[in-house]
């Protein structure tokens, strides 16, 4: 975990329409987050992402990214269907998680 004056190294997964404003504030917070790595599991969104965002790291394994014990937190910003098997991935690697709403898509799960 991150001392009280280090920036928090957080993973992005999901490169799609929830992604531009969460963005912004994570630029805002530039002087206390720092984007580790964006992931998404489409070849062909991560090369999008990287044409229009060249200074962010993109990663295709996901895996490897939260086996990175740098990294704390995770933001996922994917479909809901996928929420609960991504929040359990990253909370099994150690990362705390913030999810873009909602949860999940249904209640019995």
């Amino acid at each position: 975990m991150p001392g009280p004056r280090q920036k928090r190294r957080i993973l992005v997964i999901g490169l799609g329409m929830a992604l531009k404003p969460h963005l912004e504030s994570l630029r805002e917070l530039a002087d206390r987050v720092e984007v580790a790595a964006c992931h998404a599991p489409s070849e062909a969104r991560r090369a999008a992402f990287t044409a229009a965002h060249p200074d962010l790291p993109v990663a295709a394994d996901l895996d490897a990214v939260l086996a990175d014990a740098s990294i704390s937190a995770a933001l996922l910003l994917t479909p809901p269907f996928t929420h609960l098997d991504l929040i359990a991935r990253c909370v099994a690697a150690g990362k705390h998680v913030l999810v873009e709403k909602p949860l999940d898509v249904s209640v019995t799960r």
